[in-house]
């Protein structure tokens, strides 16, 4: 070979490993968008639902201090209409004195007819004008509280909703910088394989289909080239602990998501990567498959919540929920 041929050799070569750079940097920033397009989908509904809640909140409140004001006028009524009654009681009790000065002109009969008619006009008159307003003071009374209480029924509610969002947004407040941080550390949530580790497991993975007995390779596989690495990430994540809890499981090409629980986190993540291999104890799902195909160190590894075993399995479908890894992950189940 001659000078030529290597600067051409040379050439090609540098060619290729820059169309090879450009499409890796290519798809890394759209699985990296992706991510940020699902995060911020997130955000904006949590946003908008939380802006939807503070104005049915601020128009409640408006209606309260309504409610309010009508009750403060419709008292204000109530003392007009008693000091009402009082002056008529004071005005009658005059025209009773004027009228008893005039009919001592007339005959004592007369009189006497007069003075009885006109005091039961005035006591049923009095009597009629305390009853109106006795009753209408009740029924205003009864219906305000009732108002008051179906107010605060409303008011309570938006609270506890309020609440909620409040709760929801911190926790993804909380995923964003969880998953900004292990995107900053990757190493330290993967398993590690040397370089020599990859090579050979390739070569030997090559040969599987062609072995009758295959289980016999899977674990020499496993026992040999991955074992060590796969226990140095459960030490090193768990911090040496076996909690019991919720994790989850992310396939870093595409941002995909297994969410998973157990009451020995440690035990559980050991047969996830063994059944990756065909020996483990979990039957081989889309996740194992998945694992198998990228390679195992291009999944991160996390806890995310310790939980009491009586509570594993609502907060797994929690998750799910939040993730929506059912329709956009690597879970086959609701949880």
């Amino acid at each position: 070979m001659d000078t030529r041929d290597l600067i051409y050799l040379l050439f090609f070569t540098i060619i290729f490993l820059i169309i090879f750079v450009i499409l890796f940097i290519a798809y890394y920033r759209k699985a990296k968008q992706t991510r940020n397009q699902f995060f911020e989908k997130y955000r904006k509904e949590l946003e908008d639902n939380c802006a939807e809640t503070l104005a049915r909140f601020h128009d409640a409140q408006e209606k309260v201090l309504v409610t309010s004001k009508e009750y403060e006028e419709r008292l204000q009524q109530l003392q007009q209409l008693l000091n009402e009654i009082e002056e008529k009681k004071n005005f009658n009790q005059t025209l009773y004195k004027v009228r008893e000065e005039e009919l001592n002109n007339l005959i004592e009969n007369k009189k006497k007819a007069e003075l009885e008619k006109l005091n039961k006009e005035v006591e049923e008159w009095a009597a009629s004008a305390q009853e109106a307003a006795a009753f209408d003071s009740t029924q205003y009374q009864r219906g305000l509280q009732e108002l008051g209480n179906l107010k605060k029924k409303e008011l309570d509610e938006l609270t506890a909703t309020i609440e909620d969002y409040k709760a929801r947004r911190d926790v993804i407040n909380q995923e964003i910088l969880r998953a900004r941080a292990i995107e900053e550390q990757q190493d330290f949530y993967r398993v590690q394989l040397p370089e020599s580790s990859k090579h050979d497991l390739e070569i030997l993975q090559s040969i599987r289909k062609e072995l009758t007995k295959v289980d016999i390779l899977d674990k020499l596989l496993y026992d040999n080239y991955i074992k060590k690495s796969v226990d140095e990430m459960v030490k090193r994540v768990l911090k040496g602990e076996n909690p019991s809890g919720i994790y989850k499981i992310t396939r870093l090409k595409t941002g995909e998501i297994y969410i998973g629980k157990s009451v020995n986190v440690k035990d559980r993540w050991v047969q996830h990567a063994k059944s990756a291999f065909h020996c483990g104890t979990i039957s081989h799902s889309v996740l194992h498959t998945t694992i198998e195909k990228d390679g195992i160190e291009n999944f991160t590894w996390e806890l995310l919540e310790e939980v009491p075993k009586d509570n594993l399995s609502n907060r797994e479908k929690y998750w799910i929920d939040f993730f929506d890894s059912k329709n956009f992950g690597l879970n086959e189940r609701q949880g």
